[in-house]
């Protein structure tokens, strides 16, 4: 196998790869066996089929292509180890040349790190909390909102036909309770009292105001250092995160009981148009991403497997059973995803993470 190293444009290396006839011998072989399981030729028992058979049957072109698939998969990691490159998405391969009885050659393009100049961000960070907390006047819960939410929560108590009693506090409007009380409070979450339903109801909306309030400064922060950086994003990455975009879009529409194909029918839209208008968040998104693995390098920020494994443990325990997850996501996949989320929390635990902003009951 010979590889061959090329610096590209937006930040991305490519490999070109090179099989000689001798290096596919082990991939042709092994594709003309899983060939000659599904052939039935006279005078040969069920998968002893030779492999020049399995040629003059099914064809030299469909050898080598079933042969080019495990070719690329198995080199891939051998030539990304030889021209030691480390990337930042996944790579892509493309196939350059594929005729049968010739050398075998493709392509692997692959995101790497872009070489950043970092401001002082914790300064940054520092003069963004200093001015939010000058400026802001907390965060506060309104009565009205957690009477909104009151009458939400008496919305999603339809009875059952279970027999239910109906005292008169209980009595119904339209298959509602009329009468919101502490026995109401007691119904939805063993609640002694009411006063005691509507303060934990303000507390998680007070809690869910300052989560927004955070991140609304989180994402300020990283603007403001964005915009003290220049640096290019491969298109590969942007392409990586689209896919991710809609793959959340798809989860969240099946818990919605709806096919993919019937929520694009209802908004009016086609899958390529969806992705248009997501592409500049998306940018958004990996240039983000990026300079905050770079704060992470510069900090030297780590995160053990103890802690990955238990966040994996938690994501995957939103699917119905294993088979479901297995569907949804890659492990290894899944295992770098949630380290790069767990490394950025720190990186804005070590900017201040919003933590120090002000709130007011």
């Amino acid at each position: 196998m010979r590889t061959e190293l090329k610096d590209k444009e937006n930040n991305e290396k490519e490999i070109l790869v090179t099989l000689t006839h001798a290096d596919m011998e082990q991939y042709l072989e092994r594709a003309a066996q899983r060939l000659a399981l599904d052939m039935k030729v006279k005078g040969f028992r069920d998968g002893q089929i030779p492999r020049r058979v399995v040629e003059n049957v099914a064809g030299k072109n469909r050898v080598w292509n079933e042969a080019a698939s495990e070719a690329m998969e198995s080199s891939y990691t051998k030539a990304m180890g030889q021209q030691d490159i480390e990337p930042i998405g996944r790579p892509k391969a493309d196939i350059i040349k594929l005729v049968p009885d010739n050398d075998f050659e493709f392509k692997i393009t692959i995101p790497v790190m872009p070489a950043l100049t970092l401001p002082d961000y914790k300064k940054i960070a520092a003069d963004i909390f200093k001015k939010e907390n000058k400026e802001s006047k907390g965060v506060t819960v309104e009565e009205k909102e957690v009477e909104d939410a009151l009458q939400w929560l008496r919305k999603t108590r339809i009875p059952t036909d279970s027999g239910e009693n109906t005292d008169s506090h209980e009595q119904k409007v339209g298959g509602l309770p009329e009468i919101i009380d502490d026995k109401f409070a007691e119904s939805v979450g063993g609640f002694k009292t009411l006063k005691e339903l509507k303060d934990s109801m303000k507390d998680g909306i007070k809690k869910e105001k300052e989560n927004r309030e955070r991140e609304r400064v989180r994402l300020k922060i990283l603007d403001a250092i964005l915009e003290k950086v220049n640096f290019q994003i491969s298109d590969i990455l942007v392409e990586q995160e689209l896919d991710k975009m809609e793959d959340e879009l798809a989860r969240q529409v099946g818990q919605m009981g709806m096919a993919m194909e019937d929520y694009l029918k209802k908004i009016g839209k086609k899958q390529d148009e969806l992705r248009a208008g997501w592409r500049q968040k998306a940018q958004q998104r990996v240039s983000t991403a990026i300079l905050l693995r770079s704060i992470g390098d510069a900090e030297k920020i780590e995160v053990s497997e103890e802690e990955v494994e238990q966040e994996v443990g938690n994501y995957l325990s939103q699917f119905n059973s294993i088979d479901e997850a297995k569907r949804h996501t890659d492990p290894i996949l899944l295992s770098s995803y949630i380290r790069g989320i767990l490394r950025n929390k720190k990186v804005f635990e070590l900017l201040g993470g919003g933590n120090n902003l002000k709130s007011k009951t």
